[in-house]
């Protein structure tokens, strides 16, 4: 921050920054910017600062009046899912669907994937797509739109997909 100007830089792709629903590298930010950071979204927000001439000059407050905020576009927020492990030698562990597709299962046995896409998350069978269910319905060939707290089932091991 300089003076009023202030800049946001992404530093990696692993948390990519979005400003006003746009994914940036560099942006400068004006006042009532939407930044989003993950399943976070925060407000940029210039207030004046107040200074009272018997005051120390080092020392400055902000208005007492809390400022508004400004209502937040849903479609901004683009929050991370995760999986659950809920049987097996791994049962608790939550892995979280950062990535814009994960593989579930191993090869040679039931395998599926989750795409995360604008839309949602998807799974789809890669193989033996019949002894994979989702809420103990068979997927199949199917693509399934997962919504919060469907069951997962890949031959023996389940999994709790939520937000």
């Amino acid at each position: 921050m300089n003076g009023k100007e202030a800049e946001i830089i992404a530093l990696n792709d692993d948390a990519p920054v979005l400003i006003n629903g746009k994914k940036i590298e560099q942006h400068p930010l004006t006042d009532g910017d939407h930044i989003g950071i993950g399943k976070h979204v925060l407000s940029y927000i210039l207030d004046e600062v107040i200074s009272k001439p018997d005051m120390d000059p080092e020392f400055v407050k902000s208005p007492t009046t809390p400022v508004p905020p400004k209502e937040i576009d849903a479609s901004l927020t683009s929050p991370c899912a995760n999986i659950q492990i809920l049987s097996g030698k791994n049962i608790g562990r939550v892995i979280s669907l950062k990535q814009a597709m994960t593989r579930l299962g191993k090869p040679g046995s039931s395998t599926a994937i989750i795409s995360r896409r604008k839309g949602g998350y998807f799974l789809s069978s890669l193989e033996n797509g019949l002894s994979i269910k989702v809420n103990q319905v068979p997927i199949d060939d199917k693509i399934i739109k997962l919504s919060n707290s469907d069951k997962i089932e890949l031959d023996q091991s389940a999994m709790r997909f939520f937000f």
